[in-house]
């Protein structure tokens, strides 16, 4: 029990809350085979039963009762001071500026979490080739993510580390057998790039292959990162991505070389040190967590 999820307990409040699978889907965001299958996995944790699912009507059984009896002040609570952090604080809307390049640290995964458990707000997602950290000062961003050294340049807001993040040479299978063997980047050289643009980390690419004398023919850029994917798979070139990016999709070789690769380190900035953005920010790091196991 020591790996507990209370997440599920959250989502098997909400669903007696509102009476049902369909209601509780509706009113949280969060795909009703995705609600389903999170009581399922409660369920395997306590070792009982909660819902009757060959009922027509939404039925809980016995130790179902018992459990939302149980967990509804606590959750009862909750509701509360969000409630009152809502009024004092004044934010019905949150505005998150994500760099183009850690676009999955605001997947709608974790939009589905964010709103689960602020119900009474809206979050606007916004993704930049170059983000403008002033707009962080005159509050038109509430979080700002993007690499730490970046970050660390405004004075005066709040910033944090929330991961740090490898890179990889890869390519498809169709290119495989030609750089499967390769042991250094500079016998990368002249190699076709597909590269993830605008902005392709910071110069730290650039920088990553000046010292290792190596000069890609960048052919084509994509700033959508399905089509990125895609164009790595059809084996158009290679690619240069991190480990979280990776997680999400298959198709790809990882391109094994022995010369050290520098590491995305990631941060988010803020000024405004209320429980909601407290509350966002840990659900972004638990979902990095989640994404690497």
């Amino acid at each position: 029990m020591d790996s507990f999820n209370f997440n599920l307990l959250k989502y098997f409040y909400y669903i007696v809350l509102y009476n049902g699978f369909t209601s509780a889907s509706r009113n949280l965001s969060v795909a009703q085979p995705s609600l389903s299958l999170n009581v399922k996995r409660l369920e395997d944790e306590l070792g009982y039963k909660l819902i009757e699912r060959n009922s027509k009507q939404f039925e809980l059984t016995e130790n179902g009762s018992k459990l939302f009896k149980n967990i509804k002040p606590f959750f009862e609570s909750i509701e509360n001071n969000l409630k009152i952090n809502n009024k004092d604080n004044k934010i019905t809307e949150v505005n998150i500026a994500v760099r183009y390049s850690y676009s999955f640290l605001a997947s709608s995964n974790v939009i589905h979490k964010i709103l689960a458990a602020n119900p009474n707000i809206k979050i606007n997602v916004k993704l930049y080739a170059k983000l403008d950290l002033e707009k962080l000062k005159q509050k038109e961003y509430d979080l700002v993510i993007d690499d730490i050294d970046y970050l660390n340049l405004m004075k005066g807001v709040n910033t944090l580390k929330i991961a740090e993040i490898s890179n990889h040479f890869i390519c498809g299978d169709e290119l495989y057998p030609v750089y499967k063997d390769v042991k250094h980047i500079k016998e990368l050289n002249k190699a076709k790039l597909v590269s993830y643009n605008p902005s392709l980390k910071n110069g730290k690419f650039d920088e990553l292959c000046y010292n290792n004398h190596t000069s890609f023919v960048d052919i084509v850029s994509a700033n959508e990162s399905d089509v990125y994917f895609e164009y790595i798979t059809d084996s158009l070139g290679i690619g240069f991505t991190n480990e979280l990016f990776l997680k999400k999709y298959s198709g790809y070789n990882i391109i094994e070389v022995e010369d050290e690769i520098f590491k995305d380190e990631i941060g988010i900035s803020y000024i405004n040190n209320t429980p909601i953005l407290k509350n966002i920010i840990e659900i972004i790091k638990e979902d990095i967590k989640e994404i690497r196991k």
